[in-house]
């Protein structure tokens, strides 16, 4: 509901229709157990004024935050995972995010203390809440032709994660494919599609009937429930996240065939942001220490771009 009242509210402020913009770049972070200032009781270990995250740290790290994403990316949209309130994205607009032209803001918010949330320079046309059973909430925002998914799932290494993570990928292939217009997911998608799992794999390959998403590294192959991974075709990146000595590709932008048969819009570009400041000496992406009120998180940006014709 909240998130409603947001929308709607900044829907008064602007009734002109807009030429249709040179560019539209959207950029997803996983922020890293980005808990806001009031203690509720569900923080995590690490994250309590007892444990150094205190009202002064916590307005540091936004302001770090709100920086360094400014620094670093010029997009439209930003798609936030792990973010505990609608405080959360309001101060990252306040902080610095506002003088880059953010205004709007929402939340998926669902039962566990963290959720996935954006902000944008433009209000989005349209705003949805998706759950699916035992999964985590998801937005789908509408922004003139492109329908965006903004989705966090599920850790494979939680109990019974396999089927919540079925039908979650399901859920989100049957939004994809009946979409009109140009519509794409961004997010951590806590799988590698280089590696085939339950849920997600890398097309071609035989016996996937019962995938809910595969993905391809060939633009020409996408269609239906087969989306094109632009940031593993491109090669220019190990991953976005380092586990267990490797790198790997959790989050993506997956994108549907609409994109590339657009009379407005083509395809652009995409890139892993590897922020000097966010990460550790070896080059890899460095957590957040409330102890300590150093680092960023422990996966890198990801940003796709479209160019109208």
């Amino acid at each position: 509901m909240r998130l409603s009242v947001l929308i709607s509210a900044a829907l008064l402020l602007f009734s002109c229709s807009q030429p249709l913009p040179e560019s539209f770049s959207v950029c997803f972070y996983n922020a890293y157990l980005l808990f806001d200032s009031a203690e509720d009781g569900w923080e995590y270990e690490g994250f309590r004024r007892s444990d150094g995250y205190t009202e002064e740290a916590y307005r540091e790290r936004i302001r770090d935050l709100a920086i360094m994403l400014a620094r670093n990316t010029s997009c439209d949209v930003i798609v936030l995972a792990e973010v505990e309130s609608e405080e959360v994205l309001a101060d990252l607009i306040s902080s610095g995010l506002g003088l880059r032209g953010f205004r709007y803001y929402g939340l998926a918010k669902g039962s566990e203390p963290l959720s996935v949330g954006f902000i944008s320079k433009e209000r989005p046309d349209a705003v949805r809440i998706h759950s699916t059973d035992g999964a985590r909430p998801f937005l789908e925002m509408s922004f003139g032709s492109f329908t965006i998914l903004g989705v966090h799932a599920c850790s494979r290494l939680e109990t019974g994660s396999d089927a919540v993570r079925f039908r979650q990928f399901s859920h989100i292939g049957s939004i994809l494919s009946s979409a009109e217009g140009l519509a794409f997911a961004i997010g951590d998608f806590n799988a590698d599609p280089r590696y085939p799992e339950d849920g997600m794999a890398m097309y071609p390959s035989a016996g996937w009937a019962d995938i809910p998403l595969n993905v391809t590294t060939d633009p020409g192959k996408a269609g239906g429930n087969i989306l094109y991974s632009p940031l593993i075709d491109d090669g220019g990146a190990e991953g976005t996240y380092w586990y267990m000595d490797g790198w790997y590709f959790y989050d993506n932008a997956l994108l549907c065939s609409s994109i590339f048969s657009s009379s407005e819009w083509r395809y652009a570009s995409s890139r892993v942001i590897r922020p000097f400041e966010a990460e550790d000496i070896l080059g890899r992406p460095d957590a957040y220490d409330a102890s300590t009120g150093s680092g960023y998180s422990d996966h890198f940006p990801i940003e796709v771009t479209f160019v109208s014709f």
